[in-house]
Protein backbone atom coordinates (compact mmCIF):
# COMPACT_ATOMS: atom_id res chain seq x y z
CA UNK A 1 0.00 0.00 0.00
CA UNK A 2 1.45 3.37 -0.92
CA UNK A 3 2.50 5.62 1.93
CA UNK A 4 0.24 8.43 0.69
CA UNK A 5 -2.87 6.32 1.41
CA UNK A 6 -2.71 7.79 4.92
CA UNK A 7 -2.45 11.39 3.74
CA UNK A 8 -5.13 13.75 5.06
CA UNK A 9 -6.89 13.97 1.67
CA UNK A 10 -7.85 10.28 1.96
CA UNK A 11 -10.06 11.00 5.02
CA UNK A 12 -13.50 12.47 5.60
CA UNK A 13 -15.51 13.12 8.76
CA UNK A 14 -19.30 12.91 8.82
CA UNK A 15 -21.72 14.15 11.44
CA UNK A 16 -25.19 12.71 10.80
CA UNK A 17 -28.22 13.04 13.03
CA UNK A 18 -30.32 9.88 13.07
CA UNK A 19 -33.70 8.47 13.96
CA UNK A 20 -33.93 4.80 14.94
CA UNK A 21 -37.32 3.63 13.76
CA UNK A 22 -37.24 0.46 15.87
CA UNK A 23 -37.17 1.65 19.47
CA UNK A 24 -37.95 5.24 18.45
CA UNK A 25 -34.70 6.90 19.49
CA UNK A 26 -32.95 10.03 18.20
CA UNK A 27 -29.22 10.72 18.28
CA UNK A 28 -25.96 11.25 16.42
CA UNK A 29 -23.44 8.83 14.94
CA UNK A 30 -20.19 10.59 13.89
CA UNK A 31 -18.21 8.68 11.29
CA UNK A 32 -14.65 8.57 9.99
CA UNK A 33 -14.30 7.59 6.33
CA UNK A 34 -11.03 6.47 4.74
CA UNK A 35 -10.45 6.10 1.01
CA UNK A 36 -7.45 3.72 0.94
CA UNK A 37 -6.93 3.50 -2.84
CA UNK A 38 -7.58 6.98 -4.19
CA UNK A 39 -8.35 10.26 -2.41
CA UNK A 40 -11.13 10.93 -4.94
CA UNK A 41 -12.12 7.29 -5.30
CA UNK A 42 -15.29 5.34 -4.81
CA UNK A 43 -14.27 2.85 -2.09
CA UNK A 44 -14.41 3.97 1.55
CA UNK A 45 -13.85 2.18 4.83
CA UNK A 46 -16.20 3.46 7.53
CA UNK A 47 -15.87 3.63 11.31
CA UNK A 48 -18.75 5.18 13.27
CA UNK A 49 -19.80 5.37 16.91
CA UNK A 50 -22.70 7.20 18.45
CA UNK A 51 -25.75 7.13 20.65
CA UNK A 52 -29.49 7.53 20.36
CA UNK A 53 -31.96 8.05 23.20
CA UNK A 54 -35.70 7.63 23.31
CA UNK A 55 -38.54 6.92 25.72
CA UNK A 56 -37.87 3.16 25.63
CA UNK A 57 -34.09 2.83 25.36
CA UNK A 58 -30.58 4.16 25.05
CA UNK A 59 -28.83 2.73 21.99
CA UNK A 60 -25.03 2.82 21.54
CA UNK A 61 -23.81 1.48 18.15
CA UNK A 62 -20.22 1.05 16.95
CA UNK A 63 -19.89 0.32 13.21
CA UNK A 64 -17.10 -0.95 10.98
CA UNK A 65 -17.78 -1.47 7.30
CA UNK A 66 -17.33 -0.47 3.72
CA UNK A 67 -19.10 2.06 1.55
CA UNK A 68 -19.09 2.76 -2.17
CA UNK A 69 -19.61 6.29 -3.51
CA UNK A 70 -21.00 5.70 -6.99
CA UNK A 71 -20.04 8.42 -9.51
CA UNK A 72 -17.34 9.98 -7.26
CA UNK A 73 -16.37 12.60 -9.88
CA UNK A 74 -19.91 14.02 -10.02
CA UNK A 75 -21.67 16.37 -7.59
CA UNK A 76 -24.34 13.79 -6.67
CA UNK A 77 -23.31 10.36 -5.35
CA UNK A 78 -25.34 7.23 -4.74
CA UNK A 79 -24.02 5.55 -1.57
CA UNK A 80 -24.21 1.85 -0.74
CA UNK A 81 -22.55 0.05 2.13
CA UNK A 82 -22.50 -2.89 4.48
CA UNK A 83 -20.67 -3.92 7.61
CA UNK A 84 -20.66 -5.10 11.19
CA UNK A 85 -22.18 -3.29 14.15
CA UNK A 86 -21.70 -3.79 17.88
CA UNK A 87 -24.97 -2.75 19.53
CA UNK A 88 -25.39 -1.90 23.20
CA UNK A 89 -28.99 -1.40 24.28
CA UNK A 90 -29.96 -0.08 27.71
CA UNK A 91 -33.64 -0.09 28.72
CA UNK A 92 -35.28 0.58 32.07
CA UNK A 93 -36.12 -2.42 34.25
CA UNK A 94 -34.29 -4.98 32.05
CA UNK A 95 -30.71 -6.14 31.69
CA UNK A 96 -28.60 -4.33 29.10
CA UNK A 97 -27.98 -6.19 25.85
CA UNK A 98 -24.71 -6.26 23.90
CA UNK A 99 -24.90 -8.00 20.53
CA UNK A 100 -23.39 -8.11 17.05
CA UNK A 101 -25.39 -7.21 13.99
CA UNK A 102 -24.91 -6.87 10.26
CA UNK A 103 -26.01 -3.66 8.56
CA UNK A 104 -26.72 -2.53 5.02
CA UNK A 105 -27.17 1.08 3.95
CA UNK A 106 -28.21 3.03 0.89
CA UNK A 107 -28.38 6.76 0.37
CA UNK A 108 -27.55 9.84 -1.62
CA UNK A 109 -24.96 12.57 -1.07
CA UNK A 110 -24.79 16.00 -2.72
CA UNK A 111 -21.71 18.22 -2.80
CA UNK A 112 -22.74 21.69 -1.65
CA UNK A 113 -19.36 23.50 -1.38
CA UNK A 114 -15.65 22.85 -1.67
CA UNK A 115 -15.02 19.71 0.45
CA UNK A 116 -18.55 19.74 1.95
CA UNK A 117 -21.52 17.51 1.17
CA UNK A 118 -24.89 16.67 2.71
CA UNK A 119 -26.52 13.29 2.56
CA UNK A 120 -29.47 11.14 3.48
CA UNK A 121 -28.98 7.46 4.37
CA UNK A 122 -31.31 4.58 5.19
CA UNK A 123 -29.95 1.59 7.11
CA UNK A 124 -31.35 -1.78 8.05
CA UNK A 125 -29.60 -4.10 10.47
CA UNK A 126 -30.06 -7.65 11.64
CA UNK A 127 -28.74 -9.34 14.78
CA UNK A 128 -28.75 -13.14 14.45
CA UNK A 129 -29.82 -15.51 17.25
CA UNK A 130 -29.39 -16.01 20.14
CA UNK A 131 -29.83 -12.23 20.66
CA UNK A 132 -32.10 -11.82 17.63
CA UNK A 133 -33.19 -8.38 16.59
CA UNK A 134 -33.57 -6.00 13.69
CA UNK A 135 -33.48 -2.27 13.23
CA UNK A 136 -34.09 0.52 10.76
CA UNK A 137 -32.34 3.89 10.86
CA UNK A 138 -32.65 7.11 8.86
CA UNK A 139 -29.69 9.54 8.90
CA UNK A 140 -29.26 13.10 7.64
CA UNK A 141 -25.90 14.78 7.92
CA UNK A 142 -22.93 16.68 6.60
CA UNK A 143 -19.54 15.33 5.55
CA UNK A 144 -16.23 17.22 5.36
CA UNK A 145 -13.46 15.95 3.08
CA UNK A 146 -9.88 16.82 3.97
Amino acid sequence: MPIDAFAADHFSIGLPAEVNLVGLAVGVRPELLWQPFDAEGAVQLRFAAGFAAGPELLFVPVDLGGRVRWFPKHAVHLLTGAGWELQTIHAPHVDSVVRSALYMEIGVEVEVAQAWSVGLMAEVNFAPPPLFGFGAVARLGATRDF
